[in-house]
């Protein structure tokens, strides 16, 4: 009975021991994954935090490590509230790292930094601050190293990606570079900055050219409402939706209010869009944008094409005469079928190329417009305004797109081939409306008119698959039938032959041979 006693206490240590390591685990996992900050010395590694290494004090923010692929991860910080995970700022969105062995550390020295599987150092603060303490996230979505008096020693304000929030400033040293496409943090081919003439600027550096597309290079900066003057290069968001800028710049959000969590994001397609957070629903409303009609925006469709306004959206096609280089992705833009002689010219009235003249001449009649494309081996195409007589012969087909404001006419150089060529194929589209719902480009972004499924064909072709697969096991199986009902034909001349042999005996061999 005693021995009964002691198993039974034996037992109840036992699940009341297990109990309070289960509470412990469970504490030491909640403080690791939801810390208010991060104090020199520690590292934490990708296996150890999936979700948060910190959160901001009222919860707005979260800094962690971002899954971009199926074992690849960022160190980002993204809106606690919104639907999605929506990033605001990005370590190393051009080099994520292994989801297996990575490390964040605060090293001693006072420096942030990331740690690949391989030891390799990803990226780092780049700062050396003895006095470094801590590192915190902020109530405004601020990452900072600090001292022990709070003062800040590096912050991640100071290198913003593709987003700007409130109370952000944007200085000369900064630049907003978009992403790649939707969904995607790697950096696209667009940028936000203050240029060397003081005014904040829009700009496409695609892998062939680059131009400036905000303000509209058409007009002088004045004209712009823009000053070249004040070389301070600052601006900010402030609080309430309202952006400011040294160089006169001015905007605010349609819902102005301090009630609403803002962002200005540089989007993938170029367009520079200040949002508002609905709380409730986790959903991002546009509240303000540079370009309300995406056509105006560089490099949109890429070169040799077309951007044209339909209802409701914008949509990409290549010119008369081109193919797309890679269907999936419009910012490649189109290439020539044939560039066989001779040439001759195609009209595309409304229609405007932007940049890349080869040469400008006012006041010229259409004939001697054209022959002076035509004669120019390097021209692709020439504008012509019917009016003024002026010339723009075009040595790139980039920027296209029709209702072209002022009016201008579009010449393209075309092969006499494609004259007599059937129709081009309706191509694909590219939607430009602005949605956060997809992670990634959908088919549904790339529309044609022979989408629609065969079903007929489907089913025929079904049937005579059908028929001949069992046409070839009914034969089979006959072939097979046969060849194991034939004779045996080498086992038989083996039995034949060896029944002509007869077996002698010693005596009657000595007895016919005599010997």
């Amino acid at each position: 009975m005693h021995l009964c006693q002691v198993a039974m206490a034996m037992r109840d240590l036992c699940i009341f021991t297990t109990f309070v390591s289960f509470l412990i685990s469970l504490s030491s996992v909640s403080v690791a994954n939801d810390q208010s900050y991060l104090a020199r010395g520690s590292s934490i590694s990708t296996q150890d935090v999936t979700t948060a290494i910190l959160v901001s004090p009222n919860g707005a923010f979260t800094c962690g490590f971002y899954k971009v692929a199926t074992n690849a991860f960022t160190f980002s910080i993204w809106f606690s509230w919104a639907s999605g995970k929506t990033v605001s700022w990005t370590a190393n969105r051009d080099a994520p790292v292994n989801g297996r062995g990575s490390k964040l550390i605060f090293r001693k020295n006072g420096g942030l930094i990331l740690v690949d599987y391989n030891g390799m150092v990803i990226w780092s603060t780049n700062a050396n601050a003895s006095r470094s303490d801590r590192a915190m996230l902020l109530n405004s979505g601020n990452l900072v190293v600090m001292d022990t008096d709070g003062h800040h020693l590096w912050r991640s304000f100071d290198s913003p990606t593709d987003t700007l929030l409130p109370l952000q400033p944007m200085t000369r040293n900064t630049k907003l570079v978009s992403a790649s496409a939707r969904g995607l943090l790697y950096s696209g081919l667009y940028a936000f900055y203050f240029a060397s003439n003081n005014i904040l600027t829009l700009i496409y550096n695609g892998p062939e050219t680059s131009s400036i597309y905000w303000p509209d290079p058409f007009y002088l900066p004045w004209d712009n409402g823009r000053t070249t003057y004040n070389s301070t290069r600052y601006g900010v968001l402030d609080k309430t939706g309202r952006f400011v800028a040294s160089d006169q710049l001015e905007f605010e959000a349609s819902d102005l209010g301090n009630e609403m969590m803002r962002r200005l994001t540089l989007d993938y397609d170029g367009n520079l869009r200040l949002y508002s957070l609905n709380i409730t629903t986790g959903s991002w409303s546009v509240s303000w944008m540079a370009f309300p009609r995406v056509c105006n925006i560089h490099g949109l469709c890429g070169a040799n094409s077309l951007c044209k306004y339909r209802p409701e959206l914008e949509s990409c096609s290549c010119l008369e005469g081109f193919e797309m280089i890679e269907p999936s992705d419009w910012s490649k833009g189109c290439r020539r079928k044939t560039n066989t002689m001779p040439f001759s010219f195609r009209k595309l009235p409304g229609t405007d190329l932007w940049g890349y003249d080869l040469n400008y001449s006012k006041l010229a009649p259409w004939w001697m417009c054209r022959d002076m494309c035509l004669n120019n081996t390097n021209c692709e195409a020439f504008g012509y305004r019917k009016g003024t007589g002026e010339c723009y012969p075009k040595a790139f087909l980039f920027n296209g797109r029709n209702f072209a404001d002022p009016y201008n006419d579009i010449y393209l150089k075309t092969p006499m081939a494609v004259w007599s060529s059937p129709e081009l194929a309706p191509r694909p589209r590219h939607v430009c409306k602005v949605t956060e719902k997809e992670a990634y480009p959908s088919s549904q972004m790339f529309v044609g008119d022979n989408s629609s499924f065969k079903f007929g064909y489907f089913l025929s072709s079904a049937l005579t698959l059908l028929v001949i697969e069992v046409t070839l096991i009914i034969v089979g199986c006959w072939i097979v039938n046969k060849w194991e009902r034939r004779p045996e034909t080498m086992d038989e001349g083996y039995m034949i032959i060896s029944s002509l042999f007869q077996r002698f005996s010693y005596k009657d061999l000595e007895r016919a041979t005599k010997c």
